[in-house]
């Protein structure tokens, strides 16, 4: 837990930096709130517990999340559909609670 807040710090500093160098507000609004979308997002991941497979592939999916939002810090382009990719997983997970059932009703 404490190398996940960490890494959420270390990200908050070097949009801070980015910010001192460029002076950019929307660039830097647009960071912050990518930042706390890809926390939520991981957060909210643990519902996903129940199916291994899509649980891990979650957890790799806001790791590239947090990866880009690093690249677009240090210059790169944003690139929307890479964070909004693991709320793809949770409709997954919805469709196959929809067409096979949750497995634990009596």
């Amino acid at each position: 837990m404490g190398k996940i807040l960490l890494v959420i710090v270390m990200t908050l500093g070097a949009v801070w930096w980015d910010y001192i160098g460029k002076r950019d507000v929307k660039r830097t609004l647009l960071s912050l709130a990518t930042l706390a979308l890809i926390v939520t997002i991981a957060y909210a991941g643990n519902i996903l517990r129940g199916v291994m497979p899509l649980y891990l592939l979650h957890l790799v999916l806001v790791v590239v999340s947090w990866l880009s939002l690093i690249l677009y810090i240090f210059g790169r382009r944003y690139h929307w559909w890479i964070y909004w990719s693991p709320l793809l997983l949770f409709a997954l997970y919805f469709l196959m609670d929809i067409v096979a059932g949750a497995r634990y009703e009596s």
